[in-house]
């Protein structure tokens, strides 16, 4: 089943695109997009999110981003490698702002929000504004949300970031149980942390001619 389908991609700037033409499918399962410093990993997954333009097709769950985004975005769920956001907002309410944002009904209706807030060990600071969180919790409260959306992809920049080792454990041992139903699409810098994913490393070529070439399954 192809979840996410990326085809004649050209991002990036006008003389010396990152991407240019490029084309690749994703399956189910976790995959890990590696390759060095401006390659454009961070840019290809933003595009990917909806967050930036882009000429060529993005299909998700069937539905072209840019043409039919409310579609496409009923299946995807983002959580970006920055972690800011309104201030005065408190983790509770930004869980139901984003459900509510995708027409979800109320966060705390769902069946697997009592059991995610306390393998993320967050249950304390639902009533903490993100101006009082720490990077690592702030962190938490994106990825706990993404994940309570279940979504047949879902698309992380860096989720490691600031995550302290205990994090880091459940948030590998729900990749592991999202890939069987999902698309998992993200970047990791840390060697040690992408040994432990179970998943395809895709190595990011750079560009004119950008392509993924699987590296360890």
């Amino acid at each position: 089943m192809i979840v996410l389908a990326i085809e004649k991609l050209t991002l990036g700037y006008q003389k010396d695109p990152l991407f240019n033409q490029f084309s690749h499918a994703f399956t189910l399962g976790c995959h890990i997009i590696q390759g060095g410093n401006g390659v454009g990993k961070s840019t290809l997954l933003s595009a990917v999110s909806g967050s930036l333009p882009y000429k060529g097709r993005i299909l998700v769950n069937g539905h072209e981003l840019s043409e039919n985004g409310v579609a496409a975005r009923r299946s995807l769920g983002f959580v970006p490698d920055s972690t800011e956001f309104y201030p005065f907002v408190t983790g509770r309410q930004f869980a139901e702002f984003v459900f509510r944002a995708h027409k979800c009904g109320l966060a705390a209706n769902q069946p697997r929000y009592e059991e995610l807030i306390d393998r993320f060990n967050i249950r304390k600071y639902l009533n903490y504004s993100f101006s009082q969180m720490s990077l690592g919790t702030r962190k938490k409260f994106f990825i706990f949300t993404a994940m309570l959306l279940q979504p047949l992809l879902l698309v992380m920049d860096e989720p490691f970031n600031g995550l302290d080792d205990a994090a880091s454990k459940e948030l590998i041992e729900l990749f592991d149980e999202y890939s069987r139903r999902s698309t998992i699409l993200l970047t990791c810098h840390q060697p040690a942390i992408v040994e432990c994913i179970k998943g395809i490393r895709w190595t990011l070529e750079e560009a004119p001619h950008a392509a993924l070439t699987a590296s360890q399954s």
